[in-house]
């Protein structure tokens, strides 16, 4: 009955169901491919055949067929997580047995193994040393060793050199000092002395500080008296001379009050005085107490005060008389029959003697000090005197103020010798000035010119004249500098300038083309050094150089005293102290000693000088000066014609020499550089400079053809050329300066036949202080190195090639420069590329290749086996895996960091658990049925 095929149906369905459900279980893993269920219908048959009328038997599950149809690939940032895009299946091994997956969600184990999730290792072609890839199958496995070193043999470059750059290098001159001074040792003072003017002894004290007031003062106390009402009572106060001509004016005085006491008389007096713009006032007399005092407000000016000068009389009070009003000021006289009254230069003009008047006075005084002859400022100076002088110290505080702001150079001190005594001396020592001392103002009251004398305490006033120190005796001078366009530029040698100072004079940009260094020698010869007493001291340019020899003294030197510079010494094959300076400062000797020792100095020309050992002198050596003129450039004209620096300028003077070759140091003696990083065979990175110098042309002589430049190598900034053999020991066995050819055709392009191979054959490779760092030498041609470079290199020795370089009109450009080398490297991380070729990445830039993922592909993937952990092996059905390199034949591409997703569409799994589930409750529906028939036909 429909029973079986009701349950078949079922069945069947329930299948399906398990298989649309294994799919969306798997909808995220990673490679997985979907399955589809595959229906077959079932009837019944006999051998006899089957009828016309044949009913089927329901339905089977014919096959669960896996859908390999590509998934979509998501990107991750794990460079071991790949995915393939197209046909292939991942090789895997687990102990021997080999799976396949899509799953490529690949890790690395302990030893380095490049393994799945599951820990099967993933299979591929493995790499030799060189990264040359094997062929045959194998476990891939990540080298986490360090990359050994390559050492450079090879540099190739390309370059345009500017065809339009000018030939740096000149046909300089040059020109020695060899006047005679040079190098002479002149015999002098050790310090130069001023000028001076010195006192005959202590200054006299006098206080030219003290002023006096004019004033008139009451002889006598006053007498009181009621001057309220009809008594009151004027008079007037004149003042005149003041040197305020505002001041000098009449005020009338009104006593209108009691007085009783002397405070009473100055309260009304003073009342009357403000406002009147007078240059009085009234005050109790400070040497006479309780008396009355009218004093001029300025000091030091004989200005005249005067009581009553019209004497009118009009001003009287009633009942008040003349007496009483002179009683009342303490006896100061008003005026009679006309006359003025008292004033302070006829205090009591009618007899009487009460008033005392006092001109005042001013005690300041002046004198001219006069300064000529000197090379700084010369003149006169005014002096005021207006202190109170009572030593030599005050006196000089009293000076120096009007000598400093008068700008002339001329000072005053206590005297060096004798602290009680005064000294002009002059600003500018070792100059043959002079210094007076004249016109003696002293035309204030209470001054008088001896004062000034005793105070100066001057007898002759003839000033000594300074001397010079000793110095190396080069006079003041000039020359002419003139250049190739005729112009001239006049050079001024200031007097006593030393070499040091001459040779940075003619090097400074004011004189073009010019170049100048300077040293400077002297020597103590043996026979000459005689340390009788043992205690022979010798001091340089000031320093105290200790040592009993000269052994001893060259020691002492070479420690670097602070003060000594650039000073050196050494000792000859003669036995004698060779002291040089290596910038030409002057040197100068001093020397104490008992009398019985000699010391000597020799310049490099005069005769030796010989030092006193007391101490009193010095010998100055000055320096040589070596000047470099450019192409052209001549002195000439020196003025005085020959002097004790230049001697004769004409032809002979001067050497002409190669000037501006090239220099690394100067960026001006080449036209261009580039620089790159080499690696030794230890893989240290050493700097290799190239320098590239454009060569004169000269037509007709061989080896300055047109379109040449040279090449010079340095490497770490050092010279790397084969030694010269010709040179005398041990230069012989030193580096040269590296130096090769460049020659190009008239198109530009680089001339083979003209250009020098490049073998650097000398480098020795050395550490950051300069010392061999054990890598391997040099092999120079001498002893056989030669091109090409063997290979392993026996030697630090590499070529460099400039196949491709031009010489074209535009600026200097760099095409390409690269070298074969590179340090060790540790593994920094992996790139896997679309043919899955697995490389290395390491620190110092280079790659290596380890392996190529291997991919497999059947004839009929439908007829592998899954296995789980998304993985399948090989049946009879599937047919042997063909293994090859990705993107080969019918394989798909790696693509690295990333995943392919599950192949499931989650949509489609939906709809078709709707259509399941459908079929299920038909195929219910039919043995629901079927039963409510049997039932029926059970009930009949």
């Amino acid at each position: 009955m429909g029973f079986n095929t009701a349950l078949s149906g079922l069945t069947a369905a329930s299948g399906d169901l398990r298989v649309t459900g294994n799919n969306i279980a798997n909808a995220s893993t990673v490679g997985f491919k979907g399955s589809r269920a595959e229906f077959a219908d079932v009837y019944a048959s006999s051998l006899l055949g089957s009828g016309s009328n044949q009913i089927g038997s329901g339905v089977k599950l014919a096959r669960v067929a896996q859908q390999f149809d590509q998934g979509n690939i998501s990107f991750t940032n794990n460079s071991l997580d790949l995915a393939i895009d197209g046909n292939g299946f991942f090789v895997l091994s687990d102990g021997g047995a080999r799976t396949f997956t899509r799953a490529g969600a690949f890790g690395v184990d302990d030893q380095g193994f490049i393994v799945s999730g599951s820990g099967a290792r993933v299979q591929g072609f493995t790499a030799n040393q060189t990264g040359t890839l094997s062929g045959i199958l194998g476990d891939l496995q990540i080298s986490t060793d360090s990359l050994p070193p390559l050492q450079t043999t090879l540099v190739e470059a390309s370059v345009n050199l500017d065809a339009r750059a000018l030939v740096l290098s000149e046909l300089g001159s040059s020109l020695t000092s060899s006047g005679i001074a040079v190098g002479s040792g002149q015999l002098g003072l050790p310090t130069s002395t001023p000028t001076t003017l010195e006192t005959n002894g202590a200054p006299t004290p006098f206080d030219f500080g003290v002023n006096t007031q004019s004033n008139i003062s009451a002889g006598a106390a006053n007498v009181g008296f009621d001057f309220t009402g009809a008594a009151a009572t004027s008079f007037e106060v004149q003042l005149s001379g003041s040197s305020v001509g505002s001041e000098n004016t009449t005020a009338t005085i009104t006593l209108n009050t009691n007085i009783a006491t002397l405070q009473d008389l100055i309260v009304d007096i003073r009342n009357d005085l403000g406002g009147t713009g007078i240059g009085l006032d009234v005050r109790e007399d400070p040497n006479n107490i309780g008396r009355l005092q009218f004093y001029a407000l300025n000091t030091g000016e004989n200005s005249t005060i005067t009581i009553d000068p019209n004497d009118d009389g009009s001003g009287y009070g009633t009942g008040v008389t003349q007496a009483d009003i002179e009683a009342a000021l303490g006896g100061i006289a008003l005026g009679q029959g006309g006359g003025a009254g008292a004033s302070n230069d006829n205090a009591d003009p009618y007899g009487g003697t009460p008033t005392v008047g006092v001109v005042g006075t001013a005690s300041t005084a002046a004198f001219d000090v006069t300064v000529s002859g000197s090379s700084g400022n010369n003149g006169t100076v005014t002096v005021n005197l207006d202190s109170n002088i009572t030593d030599a110290a005050s006196l000089v505080a009293g000076i120096q103020d009007d000598l400093l702001a008068s700008g002339l150079s001329v000072e005053i001190r206590v005297d060096p010798a004798d602290s009680s005594r005064v000294e002009f001396y002059s600003s500018v020592a070792g100059e043959s000035s002079t210094i007076s001392i004249g016109n003696l103002d002293a035309s204030n009251n209470g001054v008088a010119q001896g004062d000034i004398v005793s105070v100066l305490n001057l007898t002759t006033g003839i000033s000594v004249p300074g001397i010079a120190a000793a110095s190396n005796g080069y006079s003041a001078q000039s020359v002419d500098v003139v250049y190739p366009d005729s112009s001239t530029r006049t050079v001024t040698i200031a007097e006593g300038a030393s070499a040091a100072e001459i040779a940075t004079q003619f090097s400074s940009t004011n004189v073009p083309d010019v170049n100048a260094t300077a040293s400077n020698t002297a020597t103590i010869p043996a026979s000459g050094y005689n340390n009788t007493s043992g205690s022979l001291s010798l001091s340089i340019n000031g320093v105290p150089v200790s040592g009993t020899t000269l052994q001893g003294l060259a020691d002492t030197i070479n420690l670097g005293l602070p003060g000594l510079g650039t000073v050196t010494a050494t000792i000859d094959t003669g036995g004698d102290l060779v002291i040089s300076d290596a910038v030409g400062n002057d040197l100068v000797f001093s020397a104490t000693g008992g009398a019985v020792d000699t010391l000597e100095i020799a310049g490099t020309q005069g005769a030796n000088t010989t030092l006193d050992t007391s101490g009193s002198n010095v010998v100055s050596v000055g320096g040589t000066v070596e000047f470099t003129m450019g192409e052209g450039v001549v002195f000439a004209n020196a003025s005085p014609a020959v002097t004790n620096l230049f001697g004769v300028l004409d032809d002979s003077a001067f050497t002409e020499f190669a000037l501006r070759t090239f220099e690394p140091s100067n960026q001006d003696t080449y036209n261009a550089a580039t620089s790159l990083t080499i690696f030794d065979s230890l893989g240290n990175p050493h700097a290799l400079s190239l320098y590239f110098v454009k060569e004169r042309f000269t037509p007709g002589v061989a080896g300055e053809e047109e379109n040449r430049w040279s090449i010079y190598a340095q490497i770490d900034g050092v010279d790397i050329g084969d030694p010269d053999l010709n040179l005398p020991p041990p230069q012989n066995q030193e580096s040269t300066r590296s130096r090769f050819a460049l020659q190009f055709n008239t198109d530009g392009t680089l001339n083979p036949a003209g250009t020098d191979p490049i073998l650097i054959s000398n480098w020795t490779p050395l550490d950051s202080q300069g010392n061999p760092n054990g890598a391997t030498g040099p092999l120079n041609t001498l002893g056989g190195g030669a091109l090409p470079i063997a290979q392993p290199p026996g030697s630090s020795n590499f070529e460099i090639r400039l196949t491709d370089s031009t010489q074209y009109g535009r600026e200097f450009a760099l095409g390409s420069i690269e070298q074969d080398g590179y340090t060790t490297g540790k593994l920094s991380g992996l790139a896997i590329d679309g043919e899955g070729i697995v490389a290395a990445r390491f620190t110092n830039g280079q790659t290596s290749t380890l392996g190529q993922v291997a991919l497999a592909n059947f004839n009929n993937t439908q007829g592998l086996q899954a296995i789980g952990d998304t993985s399948w092996i090989e049946t009879n059905q599937s047919g042997a895996a063909v293994v090859a390199a990705p993107a080969s034949g019918s394989l798909g591409s790696i693509a690295s960091g990333a995943l392919e997703d599950s192949n499931v569409e989650l949509s489609e799994q939906l709809v078709q658990l709707i259509i399941a589930q459908r079929n299920f409750q038909a195929n219910s529906r039919t043995i629901t049925t079927a039963d409510e028939i049997t039932q029926t036909i059970i009930n009949i």
